[in-house]
C-alpha cells in the first residue's frame, strides 16, 4: 500500500483495461475481485447481467465461510450486437508479489466457479486468464499451461493504451509508482 492506495487493487483494474485492449474493441470487461464493494451474491447477479449469461446466482444455501471473490478478478467478454450467449469470456485471476508458485496460478477454475456460483454455465467456458505484476517464466510451457492466458509485466505493457485510462485510474498509477520508488530510495 502506497500513498493510501492499494497495489493489489490497482493491478485489477489496471488488468480490466489491459485485457480490453487485448480482446479488441467490442470488447467489456469488469472487476469482480476484492477491489469492488458488495457481496459476493450480488456480484455474481451483476456478472450475469453484464455478460447476459450464467442467469444468476445459484444459491446452495448459506455460503460458508467468505468467498469474496473466490479467485476471480477480473471479466471480459466481446459481444454480438444481439446479446445472445455463446461468446468470448474470460475470467482472469491477479497476482502482486515475486513469487508465483504452481498453486498460485491454479486457484482460479473458471469451469468449476461457473459450476459453483451460476445458475446455468455460459455456453462456452470462459478462458482462464492470469495477470501478474512480476515478469512470468512465459518460456516454460507446464507453469504457462496451469495459467492460461499470461499478462505478466511485460504482456501488461504491450497492451497498454495509456491515452485509454481514466483519469482518476492514471492519477492512481502515478500516485502509486511515485510513492513505491520513494519508499525504494529511503530503503536504501
Amino acid at each position: 500500500r502506497h500513498n493510501d492506495i492499494d497495489g493489489t487493487q490497482l493491478l485489477e483494474y489496471l488488468s480490466a483495461e489491459v485485457v480490453k485492449s487485448y480482446f479488441g474493441t467490442r470488447s467489456q470487461s469488469m472487476v469482480f475481485g476484492t477491489a469492488v464493494q458488495g457481496g459476493f451474491k450480488e456480484k455474481i447477479d451483476d456478472l450475469c447481467v453484464k455478460i447476459g449469461e450464467g442467469a444468476g446466482y445459484k444459491g446452495r444455501g448459506k455460503i460458508t465461510g467468505s468467498p469474496k471473490d473466490d479467485k476471480l478478478d477480473v471479466v471480459v467478454w466481446v459481444d454480438f450486437k444481439d446479446k445472445y450467449w455463446s461468446k468470448l469470456i474470460g475470467f482472469g485471476q491477479c497476482k502482486t508479489g515475486t513469487t508465483f508458485d504452481d498453486q498460485a496460478t491454479i486457484e482460479l477454475q473458471p469451469r468449476a466457479f461457473c459450476d459453483k456460483w451460476l445458475i446455468d454455465a455460459p455456453a462456452i467456458e470462459p478462458i482462464k486468464l492470469f495477470f501478474c505484476s512480476q515478469n512470468y517464466p512465459i518460456g516454460d510451457y507446464s507453469k504457462v499451461k496451469n495459467a492460461g492466458l499470461v499478462f505478466d509485466r511485460m504482456r501488461i505493457m504491450d497492451c497498454l493504451i495509456a491515452e485509454e485510462l481514466s483519469d482518476s485510474l492514471y492519477q492512481k498509477i502515478t500516485a502509486w509508482c511515485t510513492e513505491a520508488l520513494a519508499f525504494i530510495q529511503n530503503a536504501q
